[in-house]
């Protein structure tokens, strides 16, 4: 009689093992069990030097001299270079990288104006920005501040008051929109709030097609029963979850085979808006976060200020599925955006117009509001 030996590997053993041999995905909306598929480049920036530009050159002040700026890493600078504000909200350049993991300082080479040249070494700090709540309305000198941490149906209230300051502030002169933090949800919401602040509705801003099979419906019905057990009583969720039946009921009784949507392509046009929307991001503001970014895009007089977005968007909209005997879940994406202008954003997300510490952008931009130079 043959005799077989069989091992147990635990769970989360498991789910490092395929995490080992799948590491080369990488992708925000994909999870298999304890892992995900995702590293952020995130910002990294000096603490110490302002840098100024004139005439085609960058420029610091150090020991009360005036230092040229020849090389950063044995390159030119421009690579290494930010536009930034200051903490008197005045209009400067920072030193910096997008990196993955802890990079080595800088090195900066320099000259003085009576051509000494120089050596700098520049550690980079990354900012500590921690989000609370879901929605805060708030005015500072006169400026409504608008904070809005979540697009999720779980928090249709806070939603439903995000929605109403659209048409409270559309007549103001300045409005912050502070979405740091935002990890995303259901896109619906920052459109509608876009729509109801000009007046017209904005396009979707991406090229998009969706994968359409009895798996991924399926998938997205198991996704809503999930919701649902969380939140018993949401009635988005409920819609939801008929819709998605009642697909995949139709996509079995007509025996469809699985198929991509055609492309979608945008065809907007600039939205006109009179009031300087002030729009705050960091790395932490996900998937519909970033479409809210998408749709501002395409409003007039908007100026996003803080850190790169996370870069949850190039593969989007969940579907959930379990692993047979492991019990593991498995989130998986099906569709497929790309921006407009083709950038790949995935790990990297969108740039900011300034490149602030996502902890300080509230104050900077406050201070640069009252000099008049945002």
């Amino acid at each position: 009689m043959d005799t077989y030996s069989y091992s147990t590997l635990s769970p989360k053993y498991f789910s490092e093992l395929i995490y080992k041999h799948l590491n080369f995905i990488h992708d925000g909306h994909f999870r298999v069990g304890y892992n995900k598929y995702f590293q952020h480049k995130d910002f990294w920036y000096d603490k110490n030097f302002e840098i100024w530009k004139t005439g085609g050159e960058y420029y610091f002040i150090s020991d009360n001299k005036k230092w040229t700026i020849l090389k950063v890493n044995g390159r030119y600078p421009e690579k290494h270079i930010f536009p930034s504000l200051n903490s008197q909200g005045e209009p400067i350049y920072r030193l910096g990288i997008l990196s993955q993991s802890a990079p080595d300082p800088l090195i900066l080479r320099a000259k003085d104006e009576d051509e000494n040249e120089k050596t700098f070494e520049i550690k980079l700090y990354q900012s500590s920005f921690k989000s609370k709540g879901i929605f805060e309305e708030s005015t500072r000198f006169g400026i409504p501040i608008i904070s809005i941490r979540s697009f999720s149906d779980s928090h249709i209230d806070d939603l439903e008051k995000f929605l109403q300051t659209a048409e409270k502030y559309r007549s103001e002169p300045y409005i912050i929109l502070d979405i740091r933090g935002n990890r995303g949800g259901n896109c619906e919401w920052p459109r509608k709030w876009i729509e109801k602040f000009t007046g017209e509705n904005p396009q979707w801003y991406y090229i998009s097609t969706t994968f359409f099979s009895k798996t991924t419906l399926m998938g997205k019905i198991n996704l809503n029963k999930q919701y649902l057990e969380r939140y018993p009583d949401n009635e988005v969720y409920k819609r939801m979850l008929k819709q998605y039946e009642e697909q995949l009921d139709d996509f079995e009784t007509k025996s469809h085979t699985p198929y991509w949507s055609e492309l979608s392509f945008p065809n907007f046009q600039m939205i006109p808006n009179s009031t300087k929307l002030i729009v705050l991001t960091d790395k932490r503001t996900y998937s519909s976060g970033e479409g809210f970014i998408g749709y501002l895009r395409q409003v007039e007089n908007v100026t996003f200020v803080g850190e790169n977005s996370g870069g949850i968007g190039v593969f989007g909209d969940l579907t959930l599925h379990q692993l047979p005997n492991s019990k593991l879940n498995l989130y998986l994406p099906y569709k497929l955006f790309f921006p407009a202008d083709l950038k790949n954003i995935e790990e990297e997300g969108f740039h900011p117009d300034l490149w602030v510490p996502a902890d300080r952008a509230l104050e900077y931009v406050l201070e640069a509001i009252e000099k008049g130079t945002i």
